[in-house]
């Protein structure tokens, strides 16, 4: 990772000059953005606060492109989200080339990983609160004929108090049947023959198979999230990737613990869940409008729709 490497060794030079010796701290550009701070870093890439040429403030992503496909996928993603304008989707606004790195521009939302946001304890009905208007962006992007292919906690973001951002559809494709404008070029192929995308866990038996997947897979994973967080615990377990695989693709379902999560809510997450697509939601608005129902008949709680 020179490129990435490269542009944090000249932040910290800058900054440890800076305070050494009181000299300015140089600019350090990745394209046409000022870099100001390192946000975090992961298998993704690396994400720094920027300032754009505009003067407004940014967060950029940048990633290795020694695999060509980088840059296609990331402008992939650009598309699926110009195409979005929802208050729980990330906006991006710029794909880009530096050195040997791709990077793409998004809004700039300083909050935390969900799973890091589960640290702190959250009632059922705050989890739920939280994530519903996930949903509800995942289903907005269905309505778009946008299918994500990728929901897990690590691409959901809750900036305070609980407002959760929906990110990163570097995978997305058109759904099938899909006449959204624009989208077409989302088709190309971007893995290579027998690629299995997203993570396993999240990935719906269909999409293991080998299957054509829809909307429903996207509703799988959803439910997987939602299980996790509510219960602390994934619906499926196993000691590999193929055990927990194998098991989902037989529906063992894991009976939660002792739980205040009311067992309606279960139900709903279980039917989700269901190995054959047909016999899940027929979308993931309606998902979410039942777990919306639920949440205000249990616990009284009125949130406005995402």
């Amino acid at each position: 990772m020179a490129s990435v490497v490269q542009v944090e060794r000249q932040r910290l030079h800058g900054e440890l000059r800076a305070r050494l010796f009181g000299e300015r701290r140089p600019t350090v550009r990745i394209g046409g953005y000022e870099v100001e701070r390192k946000l975090g870093q992961g298998g993704g890439g690396t994400v720094f606060a920027v300032r754009g040429p505009d003067g407004q403030p940014y967060a950029l992503k940048i990633v290795e492109s020694g695999d060509p496909r980088s840059l296609a996928r990331l402008r992939r993603e650009g598309r699926a989200l110009s195409a979005l304008v929802h208050p729980h989707i990330v906006r991006m606004h710029d794909v880009g080339t530096h050195d040997k790195a791709v990077y793409v521009v998004l809004d700039l939302v300083e909050g935390e990983g969900l799973r890091s946001w589960l640290a702190t304890a959250r009632s059922w009905s705050e989890i739920l609160a939280c994530l519903l208007p996930v949903l509800e962006a995942l289903a907005a992007a269905h309505e778009r004929g946008i299918l994500h292919r990728d929901l897990k906690p690590g691409n959901i973001l809750v900036e305070a108090p609980s407002h959760a951002w929906l990110l990163d559809f570097g995978l997305a494709k058109p759904l099938p049947d899909s006449d959204a404008q624009g989208l077409t070029h989302m088709s190309q192929a971007l893995t290579g023959t027998g690629d299995l995308l997203g993570t396993v866990g999240y990935i719906a038996p269909e999409h293991l198979l080998g299957h054509p997947v829809d909307a429903r897979a996207d509703q799988y994973a959803a439910a997987v999230v939602l299980w996790e967080a509510l219960y602390g615990e994934p619906p499926y377990t196993g000691h590999t990737v193929v055990d927990i695989g194998l098991a989902a693709l037989k529906g063992n379902l894991c009976t939660p613990a002792d739980t205040v999560v009311p067992a309606e809510v279960e139900t709903v997450l279980r039917k989700s869940l269901r190995v054959e697509p047909e016999e899940r939601y027929p979308s993931v608005g309606a998902m979410a409008a039942h777990l919306r129902d639920l949440l205000r008949k249990q616990s009284g709680t009125v949130l406005p729709a995402g």
